[in-house]
């Protein structure tokens, strides 16, 4: 029986590709685990068009992720935080507030597990950080500073 793979399926074919299987396992295991589907014109269209749109939201992701990592690389985000006299924040600095910074000063939409610090920022004054966009990587300086 030809089918129309909807998932990748380990050894034995990877995701829009159409093949000819055994009747008993296309009906019995991959067509009831919704990993496949009976190969039609239709199907086969449809399946391959999805592909081509997922390539090219993939390809505007990456672009965009490579632009945003040059444009931010080597930047410093101020960012402010309430602390005591001795210059110790009240508690550490999350990498929500660091998002919210880059927001407004760079205008880049960043989610905030994509930004890491060498060690937890808990003092005022500037600490590296990390902002990953997919494969290309950005290195800032966020500078804290006392409300």
């Amino acid at each position: 029986m030809k089918v129309v793979f909807l998932k990748d399926v380990g050894g034995v074919a990877p995701r829009g590709m159409v093949k000819d299987v055994a009747d008993g396992y296309a009906l019995n295991f991959l067509i009831p685990r919704m990993l496949a589907e009976q190969a039609t014109p239709d199907k086969v269209a449809r399946v391959q068009a999805d592909m081509k749109l997922t390539a090219a939201s993939d390809a505007e992701r990456k672009a965009k992720g490579s632009a945003w990592a040059k444009q931010l690389d080597g930047k410093t985000v101020a960012v402010t935080a309430k602390a005591n006299v001795k210059g110790h924040l009240y508690k550490h600095l999350s990498a929500d507030t660091v998002v919210d910074s880059i927001k407004k000063q760079h205008n880049i939409d960043v989610e905030s597990t994509a930004i890491t610090f060498g060690s937890h920022i808990k003092e005022i004054g500037e600490s590296k950080a990390t902002v990953k966009f997919g494969e290309y990587v950005a290195h800032i300086t966020v500078d804290v500073k006392a409300e």
